[in-house]
């Protein structure tokens, strides 16, 4: 069953066009509705065969190399799955920002099981790789697919979406990051302290609706994250990036995912470049562009 010795695979960042959080169940776990979207930013993700094992070598130190990191746990999970015997080394080149809610760390465990499905003759679907990222990050599911996704429920129910036209962006990364887990409880604790709830009329309903109409120019106006209340509470300097993405020209901007990196729609290339030149005091930032996967040529065999 084994046809490749190494395999290497861009894992891409996403954005949340929206991200609508429903509540949180029993176990803590939360419920949403959400319209994600593939981003051209990537890290580079890299598995050979190997000795006895998982060895993951990292180029930011600053990320753990064990099963703390996704990728890792993912390469555990397949073989836990398919009984294939641990005998690989995984290379993780970061270029997606940490805490940044750009998914690198679910997106580099979904390209890990892609890789790991390659590798091996593709034994398993993707609705099997999705269960399997399922258990590894709430996120991992849509990184398996990519594109124009809506996402339900903790992340594991998926619909293709019409792809959107090629949108040029700007993302800040300010030098601070945001865990997702604070996140979501300050989130319930402003709930729960407000007469604010979870919205009746969901954001990522109106964006599925015009979306699959091919009404685009609806897009950057829908754009919402529920997330960014108490972040932007906590850190009011994500609001100022985003007026000031504005007043640079941007046709929308917003929090990605859990914060803290913020993207800015606009409409080209050289507008997005013009513009990231003027924000470099608020943190890093990158330039890209909306992607999906049958665009893109992303794998090498050997």
């Amino acid at each position: 069953m084994d046809i490749h010795t190494e395999i290497t695979r861009n894992a891409y960042a996403k954005i949340n066009l929206t991200l609508d959080i429903l509540g949180v169940e029993a176990d803590g776990y939360h419920r949403l509705r959400s319209v994600m979207q593939t981003i051209s930013l990537h890290d580079v993700i890299t598995v050979r065969r190997g000795k006895p094992g998982i060895r993951l070598i990292c180029s930011d130190k600053e990320i753990p190399s064990d099963s703390r990191n996704l990728a890792y746990r993912a390469a555990e999970s397949f073989c836990a799955v398919t009984g294939i015997m641990p005998e690989f080394e995984i290379t993780l080149d970061k270029q997606i920002p940490h805490q940044a809610g750009l998914g690198g760390g679910s997106s580099d465990a979904a390209s890990v099981l892609a890789a790991f499905n390659i590798m091996h003759d593709e034994p398993l679907t993707k609705r099997v790789l999705c269960n399997i990222g399922a258990g590894i990050g709430s996120d991992v599911p849509f990184f398996i697919y990519g594109g124009t996704v809506s996402v339900g429920g903790r992340g594991e129910h998926i619909e293709i979406l019409p792809p959107i036209p090629v949108c040029h962006l700007v993302i800040v990364k300010p030098k601070f990051g945001i865990s997702t887990a604070w996140a979501y409880r300050r989130l319930d604790e402003i709930r729960d302290d407000s007469i604010a709830r979870a919205p009746d009329i969901l954001i990522t309903n109106s964006m599925i609706e015009y979306l699959n109409a091919g009404d685009w120019d609806r897009l950057p106006a829908l754009i919402s994250n529920d997330l960014e209340q108490p972040s932007i509470e906590k850190h009011p300097v994500i609001a100022e990036i985003k007026r000031q993405m504005v007043n640079l020209g941007s046709k929308g901007a917003l929090m990605c995912g859990s914060g803290s990196a913020v993207f800015g729609i606009f409409g080209s290339e050289s507008e997005a470049v013009n513009a990231s030149s003027e924000l470099n005091e608020y943190g890093d930032v990158y330039t890209a562009y909306t992607i999906h996967p049958d665009t893109e040529t992303d794998s090498e065999l050997i």
